[in-house]
């Protein structure tokens, strides 16, 4: 595979060109910097293509020389006789030898080597590359890089979770964009991220409603958009909004169990909690004790909790 050095203008580059593009990164503000201090340490590499260059590797790389005003660049010219797989491998493995690539990166890296490669020869030339060989795992990540701009850029931002988008993928590509939108502004873990998609879906079904319209209710967007609210109290904001719309029935016994609560008799080291999901009708008394007459002084307010007329109106409740 001849190669030589070249300096090449940029708007002789075809930077419109994506075959080759493995990277998902598209800051070159850092990049540009280190360039600024030291230079390009490793060359841009292009091909002729279409009767233009064509990058195989090096976008972030022309990118940050373009911010910096550095034009001409230095490039490692590929012959004309390297074919499609040979480029690709390349790109991969330019990309892989700095960083560990995220999901969407090695989805469009398997789909690069797909294209000049049977389905069961990719195991082996994902290994020879270093990357992730199992089937299953090429496929599950198979279709991330065609997915809506804004499930790649969740995954990318770890805004959502790769399960997740997995689900969305399969999804309406309204629906996906819209919760994909919801997860930017109100960031959740995986498993609450879980819990919102599968109350938003029964309530959707539940209200005979579009999906979109639930994630885009005003309670909702006020929550997502609220500039004075800080994010953890927004993702529990947003469960809590769904719930209740979910369980109306359920919520209006909590609120109302936590109101009757609040006027018990319950000293420090004493709570009462009610039965899981307010069905049933088993509560517990909780208490925590350091020494014998600390849990009798906590026994004999036990008593009085029993004894009160709250504590009778709570258990009598339907």
């Amino acid at each position: 595979m001849p190669q030589f050095f070249e300096t090449i203008s940029l708007d002789r580059i075809d930077l419109s060109d994506d075959a080759y593009r493995v990277t998902t990164q598209s800051d070159p503000a850092e990049l540009a910097r280190s360039i600024g201090a030291v230079g390009v340490l490793s060359p841009p590499i292009v091909k002729q293509r279409r009767g233009r260059w064509s990058v195989v590797c090096g976008f972030l790389r022309m990118a940050a020389c373009r911010l910096l005003g550095r034009n001409p660049i230095t490039c490692r010219i590929l012959s004309d006789d390297s074919d499609f797989l040979t480029c690709a491998k390349i790109a991969i493995a330019d990309n892989s030898s700095q960083r560990r690539l995220n999901p969407v990166e090695l989805s469009r890296a398997y789909r690069l080597l797909s294209q000049a490669l049977s389905v069961e020869e990719l195991p082996s030339a994902a290994a020879e590359l270093g990357l992730p060989d199992g089937q299953e795992l090429i496929e599950k990540l198979w279709d991330l890089c065609t997915a809506p701009e804004q499930i790649q850029r969740g995954i990318v931002d770890e805004r959502i979770a790769l399960p997740v988008a997995l689900e969305l993928i399969r999804m309406p590509e309204a629906e996906t964009t819209a919760f994909a939108e919801l997860l930017a502004s109100v960031p959740l873990s995986l498993n609450r991220q879980r819990e919102a998609l599968a109350l938003i879906r029964e309530i959707a079904r539940r209200e005979d409603l579009d999906f979109t319209a639930v994630v885009h209710a005003p309670e909702l967007t006020g929550i997502a958009q609220d500039p004075e609210t800080a994010l953890p109290q927004k993702g529990r904001a947003l469960l809590s909004a769904l719930k209740r719309r979910r369980f109306p029935s359920r919520s209006r016994f909590e609120a109302e169990f936590e109101q009757k609560r609040r006027q018990l008799p319950l000293g420090e080291g004493m709570s009462l909690l009610p039965p899981p999901n307010f069905e049933g009708s088993r509560y517990v008394l909780q208490l925590s004790f350091q020494s014998v007459a600390q849990l009798s002084e906590q026994l004999d307010r036990g008593r009085k909790v029993a004894q009160s007329n709250m504590f009778q109106e709570i258990l009598s409740a339907e």
